[in-house]
């Protein structure tokens, strides 16, 4: 996104930040955990519980993130495709919903203080071939599930409105970069040396 720079636009800002969506969204509000346990009883004493890590859980977040990765290929594949000749602007949620407690745990000095929680993001961080990428889900119970989609529906109603209000310099940022990504593509092929593929016509 292109913004007023110093006297031109020429200050480059994602979306997010040029619609100060961190002044709205939920992501910027919510406790954000970076661990996460589950808890279970004892074979041998029912009475006890233990934190353990149970690899469904585990491999559930993985799937989430994998699912973004592929939706934000697949969509970057279509606009390069031509497949869209409109501005198509997509939101991903990755959602983790349980039935059961949703505990929130806190370390406060020495000792560990535990709350009820119907709402909890939780990052996770990968790395791919030495690049870092963050992902944000939302940990929610099922009772809180019908409060979470109305926060989404505020949420896009008030970006959307941000998206009108702001529409002529997201025009002019997106026919700004049409135009670069068109001379890139030109200086790739004049550099491929296959000089046999095309002509340079003068006129």
């Amino acid at each position: 996104m292109d913004v007023p720079g110093a006297g031109f636009l020429d200050k480059w800002k994602s979306i997010s930040e040029f619609l100060e969506m961190h002044k709205y969204h939920h992501y910027s509000k919510n406790r954000i955990a970076t661990q996460f346990c589950t808890f279970t009883k004892r074979k041998k004493e029912p009475k006890d519980w233990v934190a353990c890590h149970i690899e469904d859980h585990h491999q559930t977040f993985q799937k989430l993130c994998w699912v973004v990765d592929y939706l934000i290929d697949e969509q970057i594949d279509n606009l390069e495709s031509g497949k869209y000749n409109k501005l198509n602007l997509e939101f991903y949620y990755p959602v983790f919903v349980i039935q059961n407690k949703l505990l929130d745990i806190r370390q406060r000095g020495h000792t560990v203080k535990v709350f009820n929680s119907q709402h909890i993001g939780f990052k996770i961080t990968k790395f791919d071939y030495g690049e870092e990428t963050n992902y944000q889900v939302d940990v929610m119970t099922e009772n809180n599930f019908p409060t979470f989609l109305d926060i989404l529906d505020n949420e896009m109603t008030n970006t959307a409105s941000k998206l009108y209000n702001s529409r002529s310099i997201i025009n002019h940022s997106i026919k700004k970069k049409m135009r670069a990504r068109k001379i890139s593509k030109i200086m790739k092929l004049l550099s491929s040396r296959r000089y046999e593929d095309f002509e340079l016509i003068e006129k």
